[in-house]
């Protein structure tokens, strides 16, 4: 694996802004909203492909912003998704997000070198999370 760094926010439920609360969306929930075009409110077509490192590349139509979306499932079969920029960019890279819990969001980003080890930053960013409990 290698040592570079990733990007992490961490975002509670119960954090107020501007007087709103806003609603922790699952990580399912959130793949579901990426799937919708919301100019028409439709959902978008999705062409399959096989993609790398045991993900599926799901090319959608119309495009999202020229993001390539891969979605896979980790070892205990729940849901992995993520979304990776262009690799026509200078630096592209990777964007997902984590249902820690009820009141907790997790998102993190990596660069698009290191897809191949989405698994282990996942178990790795749920285990930094986790040690803030007490």
């Amino acid at each position: 694996m290698s040592t570079q760094v990733i990007g992490v926010s961490i975002r509670v439920q119960d954090a107020v802004l501007f007087g709103q609360n806003f609603p922790v969306l699952t990580r399912t929930a959130i793949y579901e909203r990426i799937l919708r075009d919301w100019s028409t409110g439709k959902a978008r077509d999705v062409i399959d492909k096989q993609g790398p490192y045991g993900l599926t590349h799901r090319q959608l139509v119309p495009s999202r912003n020229d993001d390539d979306l891969y979605v896979g499932h980790k070892a205990d079969g729940t849901l992995f998704w993520v979304l990776c920029s262009a690799e026509r960019l200078i630096n592209p890279g990777c964007r997902t997000q984590i249902e820690y819990s009820s009141h907790v969001t997790v998102a993190y980003h990596f660069s698009k070198k290191l897809l191949g080890d989405w698994r282990t930053f996942d178990e790795r960013v749920i285990s930094f999370v986790h040690r803030f409990q007490r």
